[in-house]
């Protein structure tokens, strides 16, 4: 079983090497697909330690949690498969086994109105001040969710279209301030909720661009796949650290406390950080328990197995083309958070205070079945490929506009523990709401040129 898993891994890390490189080496990507595979690996990455030789989840001092999942390593293998269907189905989708490799295009600098790119990025920059005030306020409004979802989202993007443009633009000076601004938007999240799953979304974004845009032309790929492997590493410590100390970090946040008593209790789980290794074997089971996704596909498969009336035949995703009514005319529409639609499809209890989502493996499964999975995924690509490319080609043609629309709405897509409605629901979101901006302030603009 372990050499299965082993295998399973090497065949993962090709899969998503071959994306990363067919899609970024075209010079026509702003590097989303690259994303959600990076989000996806971190989120389903804890079935990687059965990979280690001597790990077991039954052992004597094993943490307690993992024996209330009730789950084997037959379970994980079951998972792991379900989900490399899915990344195959990506790589189609992306293009990735049939794309030609294209010569790097020429980075020309671009011709932009200096005047209204500081009005269109002091725009941006309210709403979006607006929005991460909304949102720590706790403001509820009709389709609030999906809103500042997308102010949240348009923050990110306006980030990497200011490094973008002065890589693009001006060369490399003032690149250091959105590299800052980058960092801070992470932190918010942590400092303000106490969560860490947004910023790390955040992060794989950051990273996705970085390859696609950013990088520098001609930086050798073993020097790009070393700092890779140190990043993950250091991510994977930091990620253990924070989940010793979380209830601590969480109460602090959630009780109130002011900034000095939040940064105390975060330097504290800082000075706990204990290296990864094979005989780390505490460290490993937090990685077991919270990046835990391919174990639970494999419990659906199983639950399935035994239930296969629980089948849906498509009724979760139908829904995907009604993410546009508002829910004062859809009193029933499904609402973010919760785990009654894990609880269904696995056959265990979760805890009321506690959401476990379902992601897009565990949802075309539930929906089609293994080809559910392999055609959603080729569908998936499809449409992320399709973005990325559109946010490129507008980037490189100075449309500021057009990359915010596009960029926005396909980050709403590296969600993987989200349904599809509510991917689908964001990305609409942002379509209508950035499209309606750009013909308010490109009408106004061009009424007085004239």
């Amino acid at each position: 079983m372990t050499a299965a898993i082993a295998l399973c891994a090497l065949v993962w890390v090709a899969i998503v090497g071959l994306v990363i490189r067919r899609t970024t080496a075209a010079g026509d990507s702003v590097g989303l697909p690259t994303a959600l595979l990076l989000a996806t690996s971190f989120m389903y990455g804890g079935a990687f330690v059965f990979a280690l030789p001597g790990y077991s989840h039954l052992r004597p001092d094993a943490h307690w949690y993992l024996a209330t999942l009730n789950f084997s390593e037959a379970t994980v293998l079951s998972g792991l498969f379900a989900t490399l269907l899915g990344l195959a189905g990506f790589a189609l989708g992306c293009g990735a086994f049939t794309a030609r490799r294209l010569p790097p295009r020429a980075r020309a600098p671009l011709r932009i109105d200096p005047g209204f790119r500081r009005k269109l990025f002091a725009l941006i920059a309210v709403i979006v001040c607006t929005g991460l005030i909304l949102h720590a306020a706790r403001v509820s409004f009709p389709m609030s969710a999906a809103i500042l979802q997308v102010t949240r989202n348009l923050a990110v993007a306006l980030i990497c279209l200011g490094a973008a443009l002065v890589v693009l633009g001006v060369g490399r000076r003032g690149l250091a301030r959105w590299y800052v601004l980058a960092a801070l938007l992470p932190a918010y999240f942590l400092l303000v909720w106490g969560f860490v799953s947004y910023g790390f979304v955040v992060f794989t974004i950051y990273a996705g661009f970085w390859l696609a845009v950013l990088r520098p032309p001609g930086l050798a790929r073993w020097k790009i796949a070393l700092s890779s492997a140190a990043i993950l590493y250091l991510l994977l410590v930091l990620f253990v650290a924070w989940m010793s100390f979380r209830a601590e970090v969480r109460g602090v946040i959630w009780h109130g406390g002011d900034l000095s008593a939040r940064l105390a209790v975060l330097w504290r789980a800082l000075s706990g950080i204990e290296l990864l290794g094979p005989g780390n074997l505490a460290a490993l089971d937090w990685l077991a328990i919270r990046l835990n996704q391919t174990m639970m596909v494999g419990k659906v498969v199983e639950w399935h197995a035994h239930h296969p009336e629980l089948r849906l035949h498509g009724a979760t995703l139908w829904v995907v083309a009604l993410a546009w009514v508002p829910r004062l005319f859809w009193p029933g529409k499904p609402e973010m958070g919760g785990s009654a639609f894990m609880a269904e499809h696995t056959g265990r209890s979760f805890s009321e205070s506690s959401t476990f989502g379902s992601g897009p493996v565990i949802e075309f499964y539930v929906n089609f079945g293994y080809p559910g999975i392999f055609l959603g995924f080729v569908a998936l690509g499809l449409c992320l490929r399709w973005l990325d490319r559109r946010a490129s080609t507008a980037l490189r043609r100075g449309d500021l506009f057009g990359f915010l629309i596009w960029f926005t709405a396909g980050i709403a897509f590296i969600a993987p523990k989200s349904m599809m409605m509510f991917v689908g629901s964001s990305a609409l979101m942002a379509l209508i709401l950035l499209g309606a901006l750009r013909t308010v302030v490109l009408t106004r603009r061009t009424l007085r040129v004239a």
